[in-house]
């Protein structure tokens, strides 16, 4: 039996796993005797960024796993895993929806990566650029065949400037714009700053960026940049991805985004774990131009599954800040 403060705590741990704008999908329920129940929250969906609901999924999977290492740090596992989701558009009529059930049983073995929840962060800020850790990194590739490495800094450079190029199209979007500025908190007034989205500390923002990236995110700016093909000077992360030691490709497959949610999460904190830090480039995969030219970057054939992409280096301590978090008494039902 687990106490309402057990289940707290369980919920909050799991909620560290990663999500697209951290927007936190996963909510959850406990069912005597036994029973876990993974829904899905349907209003933190990205219905412009993610109309498929894929990056949803990759959240709802890394949620599950994030739950899966918190039992484990209390002796328990889970058994008889139920998919129940379903790919695809949804039109919400309630507000959370069933993802998956399991039940939780008894486990002796606890997993060493749970110890590493706490201490995992996105790290958005420009890396130490050591490149002669690139063999610490190789190695560490080397015995993870799901992943390949792209370090020669001609493909790095490369990878940063079709990365703010994908980033950018995404703005040609209707509602881009709108949608992701609903998700920033760039001051600490704002009502959620400490809640979800993402915020000027996770966003490794100076007071003074934070205040200039107040006056620019707004949707009618953000139109009119766009308009004008300025868009790029505002979103680019060029200087930051030619920081990093080496952009590192999960090549899961792409078809069961939940399973590759679980597997870029345990593989995120192996990254930390090892003394790595990490941010996503998701515009990479989800571009099709871009996806295709970092598959013939990294070797791969045309068409092979890519899961995430992600840029890696080594920061100093404490230089990653902790995203914000939902309550516990939000992620319950």
């Amino acid at each position: 039996m687990l106490s309402l403060d057990d289940r707290r705590a369980l919920v909050a741990e799991a909620s560290r796993a990663p999500s697209a704008h951290n927007a936190q999908p996963a909510r959850w329920r406990f069912e005597e005797p036994d029973r876990l129940v993974l829904l899905e929250a349907l209003g933190s969906r990205l219905s412009v960024a993610d109309p498929a609901g894929r990056d949803a999924r990759m959240g709802l999977g890394a949620a599950l796993e994030g739950m899966v290492l918190a039992l484990s740090r209390r002796g328990l596992g889970i058994t008889d895993l139920r998919r129940l989701d379903r790919p695809g558009n949804r039109t919400p009529e309630s507000a959370t929806e069933v993802v998956a059930t399991a039940r939780i049983v008894t486990r002796q073995s606890r997993d060493s990566l749970a110890e590493r929840v706490p201490e995992r962060r996105t790290f958005r800020g420009r890396f130490n650029g050591a490149q002669a850790e690139v063999d610490g990194l190789k190695a560490f590739v080397a015995a993870r065949p799901d992943l390949l490495l792209i370090h020669d800094r001609p493909h790095v450079d490369e990878l940063a400037r079709l990365h703010d190029r994908a980033s950018a199209r995404f703005f040609q979007r209707g509602g881009y714009a709108r949608e992701l500025c609903a998700w920033l908190r760039l001051s600490p007034d704002h009502p959620r700053w400490a809640m979800d989205g993402l915020n000027a500390e996770s966003l490794a923002l100076s007071g003074s960026e934070a205040w200039a990236a107040r006056m620019i995110m707004r949707p009618t700016l953000l139109r009119a940049l766009t308009s004008a093909r300025l868009i790029r000077l505002v979103v680019s992360e060029a200087a930051t991805t030619r920081s990093a030691t080496g952009v590192l490709v999960l090549t899961a497959e792409a078809h069961d985004a939940f399973e590759a949610g679980r597997l870029l999460y345990r593989r995120w904190l192996e990254l930390d774990q090892a003394g790595w830090s990490a941010c996503p480039m998701s515009a990479l995969v989800d571009d099709e131009g871009a996806a295709r030219r970092v598959r013939g970057l990294g070797g791969l054939p045309a068409g092979a599954p890519l899961a995430s992409v992600l840029r890696v280096g080594r920061v100093g301590e404490g230089a990653a800040q902790r995203s914000p978090r939902l309550p516990p008494e939000e992620l319950l039902l």
